[in-house]
């Protein structure tokens, strides 16, 4: 990779690489940013958010947007509105952990002068490191000249990156071991204050069952309702089902 430049843009599903910067107008019309890598190629970034400053990885594995460690010297959750995440799921390389994480809403983020707005970042005691992630592919084409020490960032049809906020009805989904289970639940929404945990089965939504071939099948084919309005049963602990409804609202 370290050879040619190569080019990301989602929005043509395309990836180009080349030895001739000259076939890639990003490198006159897009935003230089300094790159860092170690001793394997890995890259990474200088972010700044406030007065705190970090290096942070680039890897398109993480398909978040911006991970960062909850650190004492500088409590985000503290500064930033934010909310906690009970249950969800991460995923790294070929492993899934299940954990509880703090979504945080940055209102500026910058990297060396440009400036990302309304950042919803992923905080937690645990990580391993500071991540920027796949995300980004969806608001900016993306050069990496790994031998120039440089990302060229492009925003996509000319608008500013405003992730906004979180909308959500307290919970969401996931597929385990062959059912459609709870993944995750924000602390103090309502779904919560009912009772509703990580883990636990559902098995019908708005009246309807639910059952799904695998995952793929439930990622395609999980049909939630737009009305903001879910109602949901579950299984519980005596095996017998509890209807709960919840509606969606504005966590950040």
């Amino acid at each position: 990779m370290k050879e040619c430049y190569w080019l990301f843009d989602n929005k043509e599903k395309r990836i180009t690489f080349t030895n001739d910067k000259t076939t890639l107008p990003i490198i006159r019309n897009g935003v230089k940013v300094p790159l860092y890598t170690d001793h394997v190629f890995k890259p990474s970034i200088d972010l700044q958010i406030g007065n705190y400053q970090q290096r942070v990885g680039f890897d398109t594995g993480f398909n978040g947007f911006l991970k960062l460690i909850d650190r004492p010297e500088f409590p985000f959750f503290e500064l930033y509105p934010s909310v906690v995440k009970l249950g969800g799921r991460s995923n790294a390389g070929n492993s899934t952990t299940f954990t509880h994480t703090r979504m945080v809403k940055i209102d500026t983020v910058k990297l060396n002068g440009m400036a990302l707005t309304n950042v919803i970042a992923t905080s937690g005691e645990k990580f391993s490191s500071d991540l920027l992630g796949s995300q980004l592919f969806d608001y900016y084409k993306i050069m990496v000249d790994l031998s120039g020490n440089a990302m060229y960032f492009e925003e996509i049809d000319a608008t500013p990156l405003r992730q906004g906020h979180i909308e959500s009805f307290g919970m969401g989904f996931d597929y385990r071991d062959g059912k459609v289970v709870v993944g995750y639940v924000y602390e103090s929404s309502a779904a919560h204050k009912k009772g509703i945990e990580p883990g636990q089965q559902i098995i019908g939504i708005n009246g309807q069952n639910v059952e799904f071939a695998d995952y793929c099948d439930f990622v395609n084919n999980l049909n939630i309702p737009d009305n903001g309005i879910l109602e949901l049963e579950l299984v519980g602990n005596a095996k017998m089902g509890i209807y709960i409804v919840v509606k969606k609202k504005k966590f950040l």
